[in-house]
C-alpha cells in the first residue's frame, strides 16, 4: 500500500501529520490542563477563520461575504467567551499568566491543525484514498512525538507514569481510536470532498458539544455568556449553509 504512495504525497502528508498531530495535540493538550477541555476547543474555533485565509492564500480558494461575516461572528463570540471567563481568574500573577499562556497554546493549536488542513490537502489531491493518507498522517505524527520524547529525555517517565496509572493506558487507547483514527479519517474525507474553509468549520462544531458535558461531568459554572458567546462562535455554520 505505501510503495505506491508519490513522494510529493509522503512529503506533504507527513509534514501534516507532524504539524497537526505531534505539535498542535501537544499544544491542545497542555492547553487542557491549563484552561479546561471546553475553553481550549473554544480556541479551536480559530480555525476555521485561518483555513479559509489560508485557503485563499495558497489554494486559490474563494472567500465570499458570508464567510468573512462568519469570522467576524467567529472572533466576536470567542472574544466574548474569554472576557467573561477572565473575570474569574482571582487576583494573582501566576494564574493570570497560567491563563493568557493556556490561551495562547489554544490559539497556537488552531494554527498549526489549519496548516495540518492545508497541507493535507496538498497531499490528497486527486482521487487519493483518504484512509491511506491518515495511516502516512499517523506514522509521521508517531515517530515526531517519540523523537521529541527521546530528545527531552521523557521515555522512561512517560512509561514509569502509564505503568503507575494503568487504567489511563485504556482511556488513551479509546481516545487514541477515536480522535486520532476515527476523527482524523473523517476529516480527511472531509476536506478531500469539500473547501477546507467549509470542512475545517464542521469541524469547529465540538464547543457546542462540550457545553453540556463540562457542566454534567466536570462541573464547570458555565454563565449565559458562555452559552451565547460559543453559540456566536459556531454561528457561520448556519451563515455557511443559507448561502
Amino acid at each position: 500500500m505505501f510503495t505506491h504512495i508519490e513522494p510529493f504525497r509522503w512529503f506533504w502528508l507527513s509534514l501534516s501529520g507532524v504539524i497537526g498531530l505531534a505539535i498542535g495535540d501537544a499544544l491542545l493538550l497542555q492547553a487542557f490542563v491549563m484552561i479546561g477541555v471546553r475553553l481550549s476547543m473554544l480556541m479551536m474555533s480559530f480555525t476555521p477563520i485561518l483555513t479559509v485565509l489560508f485557503g485563499w492564500l495558497f489554494l486559490s480558494e474563494r472567500v465570499s461575504t458570508p464567510e468573512m461575516f462568519g469570522i467576524l461572528l467567529t472572533v466576536g463570540g470567542i472574544a466574548w467567551v474569554i472576557t467573561e471567563h477572565n473575570q474569574d481568574i482571582k487576583n494573582g500573577n501566576l494564574q493570570t499568566r497560567q491563563y493568557l499562556l493556556g490561551i495562547l497554546l489554544g490559539f497556537g493549536s488552531a494554527v498549526t491543525q489549519t496548516l495540518a488542513y492545508i497541507t493535507s490537502k496538498t497531499g490528497l489531491q486527486g482521487s487519493f484514498p483518504a484512509l491511506t493518507g491518515s495511516l502516512v498522517r499517523m506514522l509521521a505524527g508517531t515517530l515526531a512525538m517519540w523523537l521529541i520524547t527521546l530528545l527531552t529525555r521523557q521515555v522512561k517517565p512517560t512509561f514509569q507514569r502509564l505503568s503507575a496509572q494503568p487504567r489511563s493506558v485504556l482511556f488513551i487507547l479509546v481516545g487514541g481510536f477515536i480522535g486520532p483514527f476515527l476523527g482524523v479519517t473523517s476529516s480527511l474525507v472531509a476536506i478531500q470532498n469539500a473547501p477546507v474553509g467549509i470542512a475545517s468549520t464542521l469541524m469547529a462544531l465540538p464547543p457546542v458539544f462540550l457545553l453540556p458535558v463540562g457542566y454534567l461531568f466536570f462541573k464547570e459554572r458555565i454563565g449565559c455568556q458562555a452559552v451565547l458567546g460559543t453559540l456566536l462562535a459556531i454561528a457561520w455554520v448556519a451563515v455557511l449553509f443559507m448561502v
